[in-house]
């Protein structure tokens, strides 16, 4: 997955301009769901049970600020690419759907 990319870290702390925490293992979306129902249930406050006892920190992706215009001027072009081929674009979706 994502978090075994070290570019793809980056580049999504860079473009949210926000620090990750990386796990010392990949506890799995279940984690996540066992999580969500004991907070429902009232079993957690809060997250430091997960920090605490379910995974451990190895390391934060700091953001690279500087690289935040540059993907920001990636995507307008993106934005004004998809704005001229929209139509372009759900012709292509709709062929695909038929196969």
């Amino acid at each position: 997955g994502g978090l075994k990319d070290s570019l793809w870290l980056q580049i999504c702390s860079d473009i949210t301009g926000m620090p990750q925490e990386i796990p010392d293992k990949m506890i799995g979306a279940a984690y996540g769901d066992a999580y969500l129902a004991g907070y429902a249930a009232g079993l957690f406050t809060d997250s430091s049970v997960l920090k605490q006892s379910w995974a451990k920190i190895v390391r934060t992706v700091e953001p690279n600020l500087a690289n935040r215009p540059v993907y920001d001027e990636l995507y307008d072009l993106y934005h004004r690419v998809y704005q001229n081929t929209r139509a372009e674009m759900h012709d292509l979706a709709r062929s695909g759907s038929t196969a």
